[in-house]
């Protein structure tokens, strides 16, 4: 995918007026004075800032060419300022890199910048998360960050055919009260069907009660089974069985996980002190795979909304089998980032820069953000 990421446009002059006087609301104004300001910028250096004056109350208003504000800074070396630490760098070679470009800002200044932005973004989220558009199928998955030395859980939800964002927001557990807490919001205002999730029992309880469906993310689910075959010792052959029935998931791949488990159903469990046993293990993650079956094939069926009669209204709704759009959303939410630093000072700080990053890599993934600067 080819990127472009476009700064804000810089004029040095303008010939725009005033259409209204705030004070007494006359149209009519003269040109009171014009003068030349110096200003922080890649490219530009003075620019020409218009005053005008109210001919009825006297009232003057100054007019700014295109990308100037009050701030000595330009809106594109704002912008230009967030990128570069969105993108990974630190807060000393921002500034290293822009003194480069000969515009030099402080790191107060880019500090200043990305929490700016930060607010922005924050505000733009809410008011994404505000509005009542139908997504069926949800995305649900959480991280975790340091703030202040201590570990915070960041919970992410999505929408998985278009990879938005839908909501953001600190956990304050991994439990299953706080994930109904959290889910039960976005579902409910966005009257969702189906959940995709990882294998955390808290999601299944949380689906369970909110009386969702629930689709395990495939990936997730095979390496976590991987793993556990890897640490099984013998059985060779029916290992390869399992992989290949986690891999296909047919009918006939189901047929063959219950002989296993009945082939295995008697290995007992192990006594006090004892180890479990190869063939023990075996028939514990059979049996799981047999439990998770209609979870891990949802994405086959799809979701099919029924009436009160259990006739099918309307087309079947797709499902994904994983729940890659959600990692990819917390990549792009500031993880990969995140992993370059020590960890936030504050949790405020954590949530702006991760709105900041999740934006901005939105942007750079080809998905539909609302403008993180305004």
């Amino acid at each position: 995918m080819r990127i472009s990421l476009a700064l804000a446009v810089v004029e040095q002059q303008t010939e725009k007026r005033p259409q209204q006087c705030r004070r007494c609301r006359a149209r009519r104004f003269h040109r009171h004075r014009n003068r030349r300001r110096k200003v922080r910028d890649t490219r530009v250096e003075r620019v020409r800032v218009v005053q005008y004056q109210c001919a009825h109350c006297q009232k003057t208003v100054t007019v700014y060419p295109k990308g100037i504000t009050r701030a000595q800074q330009t809106q594109r070396l704002v912008m230009l300022s967030v990128t570069l630490y969105g993108l990974g760098l630190s807060y000393d070679k921002v500034k290293a890199v822009l003194q480069a470009l000969e515009a030099k800002l402080s790191k107060g200044w880019i500090w200043h910048n990305v929490q700016e932005a930060g607010e922005q973004a924050m505000r733009a989220m809410r008011s994404q998360q505000a509005r009542r558009c139908k997504i069926t199928v949800l995305g649900a998955d959480e991280t975790e960050m340091k703030a202040k030395g201590e570990g915070t859980t960041v919970g992410f939800v999505t929408d998985p055919k278009t990879g938005q964002i839908v909501g953001m927001e600190i956990l304050t557990s991994r439990d299953s009260e706080d994930f109904v807490r959290w889910l039960k919001t976005y579902a409910k205002r966005h009257g969702a069907k189906v959940v995709v999730t990882d294998d955390l029992d808290s999601y299944r309880l949380a689906a369970e009660e909110m009386q969702l469906e629930q689709q395990l993310c495939l990936a997730h689910f095979r390496k976590s089974v991987s793993r556990r075959l890897k640490k099984i010792e013998g059985y060779e052959e029916d290992k390869e069985l399992v992989r290949t029935a986690v891999k296909a998931l047919t009918g006939q791949a189901k047929r063959c996980v219950k002989r296993l488990q009945r082939r295995y159903s008697n290995h007992s469990p192990p006594r006090k002190g004892e180890r479990e046993s190869p063939g023990y293990k075996m028939r514990m993650l059979t049996l799981e795979i047999l439990e998770k079956w209609n979870r891990l094939t949802l994405y086959q069926r799809g979701h099919a909304q029924k009436d009160a009669f259990a006739r099918r209204v309307g087309p079947v709704a797709a499902v994904p089998a994983t729940n890659n759009a959600t990692e990819n959303a917390i990549g792009r939410g500031g993880k990969i980032r995140y992993r370059m630093m020590r960890g936030f000072k504050t949790v405020d700080s954590m949530l702006k820069t991760t709105a900041v990053v999740a934006t901005l890599g939105g942007v750079l993934a080809g998905v539909t953000y609302q403008s993180l600067f305004g």
